[in-house]
Parts: structure tokens; sequence; C-alpha cells
């Protein structure tokens, strides 16, 4: 329930922020395909139909804008659902929360957001509580998967300040998992 609640209030914020426009052509109810579905009209031409209008919705990571408003937006009301005072972001928290590339758009961002949440202190919350996947920096090619797992375990060394365990569990891998890595790439 409290997810499916976090999840609702996520979508309704990425849609206040959004204005979008649905034109469907059906022929014949959905109710009468699903229940009669030999009486139904064939759908050789629905892409036609359901193409008349198309849109494309930029992912998160390319509304940049738009992720600080509503990660506020989000993390007010995951406070108000734990029942704690309203959470404000420190710079910290903001930058990371720009620095993310957030594959899984809005709900990873109200995930994320709701995790730290659960174990903040205090009312503000600080860009190390946050676990997110951070970007590989655009200016370089992004090379071989060894060289990007390489700099991503580098990157979340550093912002622990070289605690292996909160490391392991940033990158969402095991210490034993690490370790090996660390080993293989030759990392401090």
């Amino acid at each position: 329930m409290h997810a499916s609640k976090t999840l609702l209030c996520a979508f309704v914020a990425a849609l206040a922020l959004t204005t979008i426009l649905m034109v469907t052509v059906s022929a014949g109810s959905v109710d009468t395909r699903v229940r009669e579905p030999d009486r139904a009209l064939p759908m050789y031409d629905a892409p036609y139909r359901d193409g008349l209008f198309q849109g494309r919705l930029a992912a998160l990571r390319e509304r940049r804008q738009d992720i600080i408003p509503l990660a506020e937006t989000l993390l007010a009301r995951v406070s108000a659902e734990l029942g704690r005072p309203p959470l404000r972001l420190d710079e910290g928290a903001r930058q990371r929360i720009l620095e993310a590339t957030w594959p899984g758009n809005v709900r990873e961002l109200a995930n994320a957001l709701e995790r730290a949440a659960i174990l903040a202190d205090g009312d503000v919350l600080r860009g190390e509580e946050l676990q997110v996947l951070t970007t590989v920096p655009r200016t370089r090619s992004a090379g071989t998967l060894d060289e990007i797992d390489r700099e991503a375990i580098r990157r979340a060394l550093e912002e622990v300040s070289g605690n292996r365990r909160r490391a392991a569990e940033r990158l969402g891998m095991g210490e034993r998992t690490l370790y090996d890595k660390l080993k293989r790439y030759g990392i401090g």
C-alpha cells in the first residue's frame, strides 16, 4: 500500500509537469473484446489508429529543469506519508539528484527519496543519504564495460569517503563482489 501510494503521487507529480493529449479510436468496446474475443473486430489496423497523434515524453534525465521541483514535491509527500516534518534537500542532495542518470525516471526518483527519507536524521536530507546511480562524465567516451565499472566503483568510494560497505550498498552489490572487483581493477 505504501509503495503504491508513493508511486501514484510520483505519477501525479510527473503529470503535473507535463501536458499530454491522448486520442484513441477503438472499433467496439474493450469489454466486448475481452469477454467475447471471437466477436471482436479485427485489429489489423490498430497501429494506424493509435498513431494519429504521436508524441515523445522526454526522459527525466533530459528534463533537468524539472528534477529539483519534482524531487521537492515528492519529498514533501513522502515526509507527510511517514508522519514526519517536511524534509529539505541540502546542496549535496540537490547535486546528487542532478548528477543521477534516472534510468527508472520518476519511479526511481520517488523510490530513492523514500529510502532516504526513512533513513534521514533531522529535517534536512543530505547528499550522502541518497543512493542514486550517478553518471559517467560525458566529456569522454563511455569506454568498455570494465572501464565503466571501474569508474563507477571509484566514484562510489569517493562519495562515501572510502567506506567499502557503503560503496557496495550504493552500487547495489555485495561487499565480497566489491572486494573482488577492487582486486581485479587494482583499486586501493
